[in-house]
C-alpha cells in the first residue's frame, strides 16, 4: 500500500504530515529539520507511528521532504541517524541508505538533490 501525503502542517523546526479520509484524519508521521549553512537541510528525524510502519509512509515522507528541499533551493539533505533506541541504530542507517543517503567521514549521511 502506498500513501499520498494529503496534508502538511508546518511548524517551527518541522512538519506534521497527515492523510485525510472522509471520516478521519490519520497522523502519518513527522519530520524535524533545520536550515544549514551550506545550502543544506538538516533532517533531525523522521517519525512514523507504529501502526503505519512498514507501509511506505516513511518513504513518502522522505520523497515529500526531498521535493520541498529542492523547491526551497537546497542542494543537500544531511542526517545523523541516531535515536533513542540504540538497538535499532543499524536499521535506521540501512533505511536512510536505501533512500540514497551516503555515509560521510564525519559519521553523518548526505543526500545530494
Amino acid at each position: 500500500m502506498s500513501y499520498d501525503i494529503m496534508g502538511r502542517i508546518d511548524a517551527m523546526g518541522g512538519s506534521l504530515y497527515v492523510q485525510l479520509a472522509p471520516t478521519k484524519i490519520a497522523v502519518l508521521g513527522t519530520t524535524a529539520m533545520r536550515l544549514g549553512e551550506i545550502d543544506a537541510l538538516y533532517l533531525n528525524r523522521v517519525n512514523v507511528p507504529n501502526d503505519y510502519q512498514n507501509r511506505g509512509v516513511g518513504s513518502a515522507l522522505i520523497e515529500e521532504l526531498k521535493a520541498s528541499a529542492r523547491h526551497s533551493g537546497h542542494k543537500f539533505v544531511i542526517v545523523e541517524p541516531g535515536g533513542y533506541d540504540p538497538d535499532r541504530q543499524e536499521d535506521r542507517i540501512r533505511w536512510y541508505e536505501r533512500h540514497g543517503f551516503i555515509k560521510q567521514d564525519e559519521g553523518y549521511y548526505l543526500l545530494a538533490l
